[in-house]
């Protein structure tokens, strides 16, 4: 079996451990019994707990970036603000499908502040290509944080809006960009 598929099962199998028991009972002994592995095998993938962490959320932050290329195929080549677009776009059409997996996930990451530095890398860098597609700092601070807190807001299950809500809020993010270009 290819390694990067046994890496993948792992991270699945953490995932379900998350899910099933909750973050408090991810131990690398239970991820290796759901994922079929000895504790060598999984240790070979994920030297330590940090790491299978940091693999689960890599794993999760690559497939959102994933979703915000895929917006921004949509969009026309060196459109001026296409990124932050896109970022809206991808943030609003996500589907938490699993979200105590991803709350497990980030009750784990606060506790541990080198993989917020992690997390942190990744918000400079899609600061960055916001700005670089042609957004204010201001703006762009701005979208992303109002778009986070809709979707923290649905993790944990405060959100306030309805879809008709939801949709305005959408439209009024985009309306921003498009306001400033």
């Amino acid at each position: 079996m290819n390694t990067n598929n046994r890496r993948y099962e792992i991270l699945e199998a953490a995932a379900q451990v998350v899910l099933a028991q909750g973050a408090a009972h991810l131990t690398l002994d239970a991820v290796a019994q759901r994922a079929g592995v000895s504790k060598g095998g999984l240790l070979y993938h994920f030297p330590n707990k940090e790491s299978l962490i940091a693999g689960m959320l890599d794993l999760y932050l690559d497939d959102f970036e994933g979703r915000i290329e895929a917006a921004l195929s949509t969009l026309p080549d060196g459109e001026p603000g296409g990124w932050l677009r896109a970022y809206v776009q991808a943030s609003f059409d996500e589907q938490l499908e699993n979200p105590a997996l991803i709350a497990g996930v980030i009750a784990a990451v606060v506790d541990n502040p080198a993989l917020l530095t992690q997390v942190r890398l990744r918000y400079t860098d899609w600061l960055n290509k916001s700005i670089a597609s042609g957004v204010s700092r201001q703006t762009t601070v701005l979208v992303l944080q109002a778009t986070d807190g809709l979707w923290y807001a649905e993790l944990i299950g405060i959100n306030l809006l309805d879809a008709v809500d939801r949709l305005g809020m959408r439209s009024r993010l985009l309306q921003l960009i498009e306001d400033e270009l």
